[in-house]
């Protein structure tokens, strides 16, 4: 009797072992780690720990954290974003996390890096609508606030002086409602103007005549605005001085005259081909 009694414990423990067993292998992949994907619903960096749908993970200081293979930190993971990864439980049965893969945000035609004061985004606007105070750029549609900063030329503008076409760039942050929130947004200055030269040229073969005073110059964007039309400048462009000797867009100054001829693009730029000083700023 002793006999059948220690062989059915011993059956009962080996039973138990191979079911521990196969949980343990089932739980883990390899190296021990487990994978985990899904939606971040909470983040608190006191305790350092976010939660993925529902699921409270701990990070570790040997937590790797990464964004576009490049590493960042736990400032980079924000509410709602998809996150995946690899994880450990430990003897507490705590969900530590060995890897965090932060998925990109969506946004604008082009994305930028995320921080505190939000995420970047530039691109053409390809639609306005002012009665529900949205900008589309791209294919991304975001929501300006009664907050929301928008200047041009380093100056202050409105949504009314955004037009389909006009270049953009800003900040966004992506509300609890999932809405793309505009917190600042910079106008990119229009390069060209009507299709008559500065001061009633005319064209030719060689390209549209204009002259008129220099008002203003944009050594980084290599443009220069004469009168109260801008000029892109190209590597190919020919800059003379009076004397005929050649020059550069860092040597102009504001309220000189010159002439030149120009092109506009297929994209609507006027690009200059010559440009000659003809007098002294005033």
């Amino acid at each position: 009797m002793k006999s059948i009694r220690k062989m059915t414990l011993a059956a009962v423990l080996a039973t138990g072992m191979a079911i521990f067993t196969f949980n343990t292998t089932a739980q883990q992949q390899a190296g021990g780690a487990t994978s985990i994907k899904g939606k971040v619903t909470s983040v608190d960096k006191s305790a350092q720990t976010i939660m993925i749908d529902g699921r409270t993970f701990q990070l570790l200081p040997t937590t790797r954290i990464t964004s576009n293979e490049q590493q960042v930190s736990l400032d980079n993971i924000k509410t709602g974003q998809q996150v995946s990864g690899q994880y450990k439980q430990s003897a507490e049965n705590k969900l530590e996390l060995v890897t965090v893969e932060v998925s990109p945000s969506v946004g604008g035609t082009t994305e930028g890096t995320s921080s505190d004061s939000g995420t970047s985004f530039s691109g053409k606007v390809s639609k306005v609508d002012s009665a529900s105070q949205t900008v589309t750029v791209g294919s991304q549609t975001y929501q300006v606030l009664p907050t929301t900063r928008i200047t041009k030329n380093d100056q202050q503008a409105s949504l009314s002086d955004i037009k389909s076409g006009t270049e953009l760039s800003g900040q966004y942050k992506k509300s609890s409602e999932n809405n793309l929130e505009v917190l600042s947004m910079d106008i990119a200055p229009a390069v060209g103007g009507t299709k008559d030269s500065t001061s009633g040229g005319s064209t030719s073969e060689s390209g549209n005549k204009f002259s008129g005073k220099v008002s203003n110059i944009d050594a980084t964007r290599q443009r220069v605005t004469i009168g109260n039309r801008t000029y892109q400048m190209l590597p190919t462009s020919t800059l003379t001085l009076a004397n005929g000797k050649q020059t550069s867009l860092g040597n102009l100054k504001p309220n000189q005259q010159v002439s030149g001829t120009y092109k506009e693009s297929t994209s609507g730029n006027f690009e200059i081909l010559s440009l000659q000083v003809v007098g002294k700023p005033e």
